[in-house]
Parts: C-alpha cells; structure tokens; sequence
C-alpha cells in the first residue's frame, strides 16, 4: 500500500523504489518496521495492548463517521440552497439525526475517558491527526504529479 501510495503522489517518492527483482523494498521495510511496534507493545504490555490498539482504531472510526454526517449535513444544505446538483443522498431524520449521530459519537469518545486503558486512545489520538495534519500540509504545498488515468484503468498497479 505505501508503495502505491508513493505513486500516485500521496507517500514519499522513496517508498515508491523499486529493486533489481522489482520489489518496493523500502515500503516493505516501513511496514514490517510498523508492525514491530505491535510486536514490541505486545511484548512490554500484553495485557493491555489488545485495548490500546482498538481503542485508538475506536478513534478513527468516530472520526470517519463524524465527518461523514457532517458532509452529509453539508450535502443536503448545497443541494436545498441549489448549490449542487445530483443524487439526493436521503437519511431518515436528517438534518437531526445528523446531529443526533454526531452527539452519539461524541458521547463514545468521552466515554473513553472512563477506563485507563481505553483512555490511552485519547492521548495518542491529538498526536496522530497532528501528524496527518501536517502531512496534509506538506502534500497541498507540494507540486502534483500529473496522472494519466483514462476510463477503466486504475492509478494503482
């Protein structure tokens, strides 16, 4: 996956290297790196490590599904403004129950507070969206790559 990425201008370029028998080493070598701090919190802290990691995967799906109400929200208001055009993306209750979502959302993620180890999430998780910010950053400032993608083939190899 980081070496596609890397193609298509969303990685570093050095993960995009490929070798003599045509493997993405460096984007092996980052990955197997990743898992090794798996390997290694499993073997400091077995008992709490199951809770930390889906704890923090717990925070990025509230965060998929926040953001995911919110464009809906957002959506439906260009849609009624004439804004925008097209399929009308219905969901039963909306725009409350977009907020209702929302406040549901919310309410999981103060409720990871509670439990010391699902609390471990709620340190980790400022410092990852610091990070993708920042990535992001970078990626907006720097020139794009220009892709050729015709109809029915895909970026990806």
């Amino acid at each position: 996956m980081l070496h596609a990425l890397s193609e298509i201008g969303q990685a570093p370029s050095a993960l995009g290297a490929i070798n003599r028998r045509h493997l993405p080493v460096a984007a092996i070598t980052v990955s197997a790196a990743l898992m090794l701090v798996g390997v290694l919190l499993n073997f400091l802290v077995p008992d709490q490590v199951f809770i930390w990691v889906t704890s923090v995967a717990l925070i990025g799906t509230l965060w998929t599904w926040a953001i995911i109400m919110l464009a809906h929200r957002g959506y439906k208001k260009a849609v009624n403004e004439g804004r925008a055009h097209g399929v009308s993306f219905r969901m039963p209750g909306a725009p409350l129950a977009n907020w209702l979502v929302v406040g549901f959302l919310i309410v999981v993620a103060a409720l990871l507070s509670v439990e010391p180890g699902t609390r471990v999430a709620l340190y980790v998780a400022p410092i990852w969206f610091a990070l993708l910010g920042i990535a992001y950053v970078r990626m907006k400032t720097r020139p794009r790559q220009h892709m050729d993608v015709s109809v029915g083939q895909s970026p990806l190899p």
